[in-house]
């Protein structure tokens, strides 16, 4: 399932998916968030396309897009979704949003969750790498910083990282991966 708001952006996610010949990849073209309505977004220039975000931002376009957005676990319940490992959120600072709408689906299903960790992006919502870090050890999940191909390690103190890895405490990595 792969969720892109920005219209110009899943227009070039359709392409790619056909150029690949997938057929195993649902796409929304739906802003995930805490609650369902609409957001307005600062939609980015063509060379940063992936840095649109709800806050202005140096790669804004001067065009703006009007976005329906739905939470996670509502979305989890519609489909009748009863099994996901995985999810991978790149909101541009306004994870705090997406876990606040998947909540019950971070209880009951436990995925791993990937979440790329930048105060500078966080402070846009009002919200910190400390608030995103006590948001998960609140759910029962376990922060992790990739160190190689197959090692992770345990992140004791909120800290910035290109790719943070939030495990449920009851769910175990791949077997091919090493903790330290």
């Amino acid at each position: 399932y792969s969720f892109e708001p920005v219209s110009i952006t899943y227009s070039k996610l359709i392409k790619n998916i056909k150029l690949n010949n997938f057929n195993n990849i649902t796409t929304e073209n739906l802003a995930v968030s805490n609650e369902n309505g609409e957001i307005e977004l600062f939609v980015a220039d063509e060379k940063s396309t992936g840095s649109s975000s709800i806050a202005m931002h140096v790669n804004f376009s001067g065009v703006k897009e009007i976005v329906k957005t739905i939470r996670i676990d509502d979305y989890i319940s519609q489909k009748n979704i009863n099994k996901l490992d995985l999810v991978k959120i790149d909101v541009e600072g306004c994870e705090p949003m997406v876990i606040e709408g998947m909540l019950v689906t971070m209880k009951e299903l436990k995925p791993t969750i990937l979440i790329e960790v930048l105060d500078e992006r966080l402070n846009t919502i009002n919200s910190s790498k400390e608030q995103l870090f006590q948001l998960f050890e609140y759910n029962n999940y376990e922060a992790y910083e990739i160190i190689g191909e197959t090692l992770a390690k345990k992140i004791r103190n909120p800290k910035e990282d290109p790719l943070v890895i939030f495990k449920h405490r009851e769910s175990k990595f791949p077997n091919n991966f090493v903790l330290s």
